[in-house]
């Protein structure tokens, strides 16, 4: 938290609102590295390969609705609208299988399914 607020003093008269965006990526650059070095050493974590796949596909369908964003906001809008339904449609799926679930959320876990398996998503 202190990074944050030393960023944002510090960008604030610089680049203005944006300072506060600025800080938020700053603070978290450093708080994922120290969090995932404490835990590996405490604990012995890693990240799996499905998650690591996760990550890529995240980082990348961003930098894509980034880059269509600069050409056309509306292709742009379209596309991270498109990204945001397919990710949720896949946890959705991901936590059906972790409880059973009937009636209106249950149909919905099975076009969910049906999504990503088409899109050979499961790990």
């Amino acid at each position: 938290m202190a990074i944050f607020v030393g960023a944002v003093s510090a960008l604030l008269p610089n680049i203005g609102i944006r300072a506060t965006g600025v800080a938020f990526l700053g603070m978290y650059t450093f708080y994922l590295p120290l969090v995932w070095f404490l835990a590996r050493r405490q604990i012995g974590f890693r990240y799996s390969a499905s998650v690591l796949r996760q990550a890529g596909a995240l980082f990348m369908a961003g930098a894509s609705v980034s880059v269509c964003t600069r050409f056309s906001t509306m292709i742009g809008s379209t596309l991270g609208l498109l990204c945001a339904t397919l990710f949720a449609l896949y946890t959705v799926e991901r936590f059906s299988r972790m409880a059973d679930v009937g009636g209106r959320l249950g149909k919905l876990t099975s076009v969910s399914r049906r999504v990503v398996t088409l899109m050979k998503l499961r790990p």
